[in-house]
């Protein structure tokens, strides 16, 4: 600052004018401004780390929630092919013991009717066996 001599104008580190007053008053005013800036300094550099942190954490947040989404979509197929997978199975086990089922059902349809037409030619040729109605013969 200049002129500290009383009565003299003088720019404090603020920018602000001031007046000495018997050369104590320029620093009086010199450490309010420099109390002042380093406050604001100071409020300033809170608020920039506080932003910082609130943006990162809200990052943070939407990484998780992110993260979160993409394996509850990944488990939701995950879990979808499963499904499929088991249904297509349980379909296939079905379609298997159904046809099983039928073939054996046809098997023994066609082994009753060979003994039937095994059993009426034997009673053709008068072995004795079952009469026509597949009832055996007296």
């Amino acid at each position: 600052m200049q002129g500290k001599d009383a009565g003299q104008g003088g720019v404090a580190e603020s920018g602000q004018v001031g007046v000495a007053e018997s050369g104590q008053g320029g620093v009086e005013l010199l450490n309010r401004n420099r109390v002042e800036l380093l406050n604001r300094d100071r409020v300033e550099l809170l608020n920039r780390d506080r932003v910082e942190l609130l943006n990162r954490d809200r990052v943070e947040l939407l990484n998780r929630d992110r993260v979160e989404l993409l394996n509850r979509d990944r488990v939701e197929l995950l879990n979808r092919d499963r499904v499929e997978l088991l249904n297509r199975d349980r379909v296939e086990l079905l379609n298997r013991d159904r046809v099983e089922l039928l073939n054996r059902d046809r098997v023994e349809l066609l082994n009753r009717e060979l003994l039937r037409v095994e059993l009426l030619n034997r009673d053709r040729e008068g072995q004795g066996g079952v009469a026509e109605s597949g009832v055996p013969a007296a």
